[in-house]
């Protein structure tokens, strides 16, 4: 479940020769196992989909996009067969990660992932449609293979906001744990204000302080991005 520190679920789902339909019209789909029938995991995963998720696409034995997530399941029939339907935006990466590529971390993403997971003892992706997957597992992707994710992505998950302000809180001599960063940004990308807890003298208050004059200094300069004007209209405490 999404939480204050991760502000969406992260998704794996499995495609194969049903990518390029599924792409074109916007949506995930999996069947609704008939009354008494066999259900399985990676299918009624589908109905703890929620708006603002994070979906990796599988297909062919590599990630070929990343989708965000517009709406919740419901019912749709396809083909004659009623199943639950999600509506989410695609986006293709610049170049698609291969499976062998990321076999070295499979068994640690694996790990921070308790059911549902996508892969294998094997180091292998499971059969399957609709998996779980972990922002521990995210965090690696992102910071293996940033260079190959769409400008979309980029912006959603704050990552040209973030590693502006590592840059420019290095360069006041104040270094902040990248984790939290990215928590932090992303929580604010996704939520209308950010509540920061924990023990006093842990940094929050200078946080905070020092993201809201990063943000100010970036609004009085021409060519402020788009997101981190948004950002402004934030709140924080």
């Amino acid at each position: 479940m999404s939480d204050a520190s991760n502000p969406f679920q992260v998704w794996w789902v499995n495609q194969g020769h049903t990518y390029a339909k599924a792409k074109a019209d916007g949506y995930l789909w999996a069947p609704i196992p008939i009354e008494g029938g066999q259900s399985f995991p990676h299918w009624d995963s589908m109905t703890q989909v929620q708006a603002g998720d994070l979906v990796i696409n599988s297909g062919q034995k590599s990630i070929v996009a990343f989708s965000i997530v517009r709406s919740r399941a419901v019912k749709h029939a396809n083909r004659k067969k009623e199943g639950w339907r999600v509506d989410l935006d695609y986006y293709d990466l610049v170049s698609p990660i291969m499976i062998d590529e990321i076999k070295p971390h499979l068994e640690e993403i694996n790990a921070s992932i308790e059911t549902n997971r996508p892969f294998d003892d094997f180091k292998g992706v499971q059969q399957g449609y609709l998996f779980n997957f972990s922002h521990q597992g995210l965090s690696i992707l992102t910071d293996r293979f940033g260079d190959r994710l769409p400008e979309g992505i980029k912006e959603y998950l704050g990552m040209g906001s973030e590693m502006n302000f590592s840059k420019y809180s290095n360069e006041r001599g104040l270094i902040f744990d990248g984790d939290l960063v990215k928590r932090y940004v992303l929580s604010l990308k996704t939520k209308p204000f950010v509540i920061l807890c924990g023990k006093p003298g842990t940094g929050k208050t200078k946080l905070a302080q020092l993201f809201a004059q990063y943000l100010d200094d970036q609004n009085k300069t021409s060519d402020t991005p788009e997101e981190e004007n948004e950002l402004l209209s934030r709140r924080w405490f």
